[in-house]
């Protein structure tokens, strides 16, 4: 079963057709959690997103498929000056990245570089990180350092 045979998927499309967006918008949401790497899914909410003006969220959903056209280069071009280009403010931001077997091959490469792993041999075998991943703002990111204390 794929996103598409399903009945919330229908109403969504119905939604649009009606000038509906964001009501379609939100049924196509709810699937994602069913659905995380479903290829149409992805794509139908980057189109809606996009046709409404909102480039930096049809690239968060178009950073999950192959797409490669100029509205795809846009779209993700804008999702990186909103979000940043380091892998934890990309993985933060990406709508319920499942994990990157689900995805097809280009995607795949892509989450596995953001979250500094490959695959070997059909077994995931880690790299080490190369020095101390911050957010935009030049914040760390992740749990403090062992034997510091809140702020």
């Amino acid at each position: 079963m794929t996103a598409r045979t399903t009945r919330a998927f229908q109403r969504a499309e119905e939604e649009a057709r009606a000038g509906r967006a964001w009501k379609a918008l939100d049924r196509l949401r709810g699937l994602l959690v069913q659905f995380p790497a479903d290829q149409d899914l992805l794509s139908r909410i980057g189109e809606l997103h996009y046709a409404m003006g909102e480039l930096p969220e049809a690239g968060r959903y178009w950073w999950l498929t192959e797409l490669d056209d100029d509205a795809a280069h846009a779209a993700r071009a804008a999702f990186h000056e909103r979000y940043g280009n380091t892998p934890p403010t990309i993985l933060a931001a990406l709508p319920h990245p499942g994990t990157p077997e689900l995805y097809p091959p280009g995607v795949r490469a892509r989450l596995e570089r953001l979250l500094g792993t490959t695959s070997v041999g059909g077994a995931r075998r880690s790299r080490p990180r190369a020095g101390v991943a911050r957010t935009a703002s030049g914040r760390r990111s992740g749990p403090p350092p062992a034997g510091s204390s809140p702020s």
